[in-house]
């Protein structure tokens, strides 16, 4: 379940119980209702919840509704995860020695090592 595809199908069946065309401002305000008490409360407020068909709108706009919420959790979950591996993927390699020949590789100066001993 994607917005767009809620959005459709709620200004689909929204315009069917109002009996009007429903606006594009009013969809995403409702959309964006961030959590499913208040949503559930605005919509019976708006369409009520009399009728099988008010209630069924408002119970399928909620399941639809959590879906999205799920599916943008798991996206917004994967992109965090992804930042700080992708930023330890960078330091490994940028902090692995990078082998000039067959025979040599880059390694701390000998010098060093005494410095830290002595």
């Amino acid at each position: 379940m994607n917005a767009d595809n809620l959005k459709t199908w709620c200004r689909r069946e929204l315009s069917e119980l109002l009996g009007s065309t429903v606006e594009d401002e009013f969809l995403d305000y409702l959309l964006n209702i961030e959590s499913e008490k208040d949503l559930m409360e605005y919509v019976d407020d708006m369409v009520g919840s009399n009728t099988s068909k008010e209630k069924s709108f408002s119970t399928e706009l909620v399941r639809r509704w959590n879906q999205l919420q799920h599916s943008l959790s798991k996206s917004e979950a994967e992109v965090e995860t992804a930042a700080p591996l992708q930023s330890y993927n960078d330091h490994v390699t940028s902090n692995t020695p990078k082998v000039l020949s067959r025979d040599t590789y880059t390694r701390p100066h000998h010098s060093c090592l005494v410095t830290a001993m002595g």
